[in-house]
């Protein structure tokens, strides 16, 4: 009777060491998948981070733009005074040759006639 329960005793211990074992085995599949929560809050967090400053630098980077179109802008009126004024003399240049033209023609006839 004595070794029967022994045996019983064994028995339950033997259950119980597998029961152990299994409630082992699951804490570490619950410890791998904590950790895999913790990989995917922190990518989600540091996401959250990039998503935040996003805008912040988005408005720098159009601000630095409208800066950069406005030089733009101011360098591209000061090219059309320049063109202006170059058109202008250019005129002026043309006229001149037309009256020089016209002064060695006039000067041409003079000299065949006085010739």
């Amino acid at each position: 009777m004595r070794e029967e329960k022994i045996d019983l005793l064994l028995q339950k211990f033997e259950g119980f060491e597998l029961g152990l074992k299994e409630i082992a085995a699951n804490i570490g599949g619950l410890e791998s998948g904590l950790s895999e929560i913790k990989q995917i809050a922190t990518a989600i967090r540091d996401r959250q981070e990039e998503t935040i400053t996003q805008p912040e630098v988005l408005d720098h980077d159009f601000h630095r733009i409208i800066e950069e179109i406005s030089e733009l802008k101011r360098g591209l009126a000061r090219q059309e005074k320049i063109v202006g004024a170059l058109a202008v003399r250019s005129l002026e240049q043309e006229s001149h040759i037309r009256e020089l033209r016209g002064l060695t023609s006039s000067l041409s006839k003079l000299i065949v006639e006085n010739g």
